[in-house]
């Protein structure tokens, strides 16, 4: 309990207000871009604050486990492609899961979902832009 509790306070020292340590935020809810820079341009990056807060999490990691972090190893902060997605749920589409509204949402192509209660789905729609064309 003590090494949790070390844990849970050496992660919420790097958190901030809406955003825990352990966590990359990189869109607001209503999809807007937040942590990244340079979208016009098409090489974006990640924010040097919210890298810092990352890259101290993994620090923490490997502290506490035989797991070592390489900086080398993570070039993954920048030179990225900016894609947008739509995210959305049945009950705030105020759908019900019938045969019928499934088989429709499944014909969307959903890049990703989860049924998260015997009543709702949470999706993740390519629009408006694609991975793949």
């Amino acid at each position: 309990m003590k090494e949790m509790d070390s844990f849970f306070r050496r992660r919420d020292a790097i958190s901030i207000s809406k955003e825990r340590g352990d966590r990359l935020r990189i869109s607001n809810k209503d999809g807007t871009p937040t942590n990244i820079e340079n979208i016009p341009s098409g090489n974006c990056i990640i924010n040097s604050e919210a890298k810092k807060r990352i890259v101290d999490f993994m620090k923490i990691l490997s502290d506490l486990t035989e797991w070592e972090y390489e900086e080398n190893d993570w070039l993954c902060w920048e030179d990225m492609k900016f894609f947008q997605f739509k995210k959305g749920d049945f009950k705030g589409d105020r759908k019900t899961i019938t045969i019928q509204t499934f088989k429709e949402f499944i014909e969307k192509k959903p890049l990703s979902w989860a049924m998260t209660s015997g009543d709702n789905i949470e999706y993740t729609l390519e629009e408006p832009d694609k991975l793949l064309k």
